[in-house]
């Protein structure tokens, strides 16, 4: 991968937090490089826990700053913070097409040449219908040349009946830890204790067993979905 100025990227999450487990470190990094970086989280990440506008908008607000710790959507800075407001939890109950509309939209205003995406691996269903909606929003001739899937603890790792996540790419962190844990922070309502998948400690051990592969201290790892080089 390289990392360069002239990219744009649109990292798309199920829920507010996946953006940050799964690609918080690289989101960063591609800032540090000079790309403009977009997230698009399509649930509100509330409705299957909580019944509660105020709390829809807590997320939402939640999501912003941890973005702008990673660099993106600040003030006078590149890059936005897009909101599907799907249901949580019950992305399986929306018409495909529907789905795929949002994440057209998306890609059709920021244009993107790099997606990260869920993997099509792990327990969370919504992260599965994601997968899947991205790979026909972002289908030849939409202008995205790279599509890669990442890893979430607590989903992705808990579904032994599903093909296992198979990365091929590994981005080290070592620079971006750090900021990585700080994002997730901002999300206080979604930390658990250790050694839950949601704990600081734990994603940091995520992030040193994906360095390990690649003999970094710290890496974040990718399926590679597609790429055009």
């Amino acid at each position: 991968m390289m990392f360069s100025g002239d990219t744009t990227v649109l990292v798309i999450a199920a829920h507010p937090d996946d953006e940050v487990l799964g690609v918080g470190g690289t989101i960063r990094r591609h800032v540090d490089a000079g790309a403009s970086v977009h997230i698009l989280i399509v649930t509100e990440g509330t409705t299957a826990q909580y019944d509660d506008a105020a709390i829809i908008e807590q997320k939402r607000t939640q999501a912003r700053e941890s973005a702008g710790i990673l660099g993106v959507g600040q003030e006078g800075g590149g890059g936005s913070v897009r909101f599907g407001e799907c249901p949580d939890m019950r992305l399986d109950t929306l018409a495909h097409t529907e789905l795929n509309a949002i994440i057209e939209d998306a890609i059709a205003a920021v244009e993107p040449d790099t997606v990260y995406t869920h993997t099509a691996s792990g327990l969370n269903e919504d992260h599965r219908q994601i997968h899947h909606s991205t790979l026909v929003a972002a289908r030849p001739h939409s202008g995205v040349a790279d599509i890669y899937g990442y890893f979430v603890g607590s989903s992705t790792e808990w579904a032994p009946s599903t093909p296992g996540f198979d990365p091929r790419l590994f981005v080290t962190i070592d620079e971006t830890i750090e900021t990585k844990i700080e994002a997730l922070a901002c999300y206080a309502t979604e930390l658990r204790p250790y050694p839950h998948p949601r704990s600081p400690k734990r994603v940091r051990e995520y992030a040193a067993y994906f360095g390990g592969h690649v003999g970094a201290r710290y890496a974040e790892a990718f399926e590679v979905v597609r790429t055009r080089r």
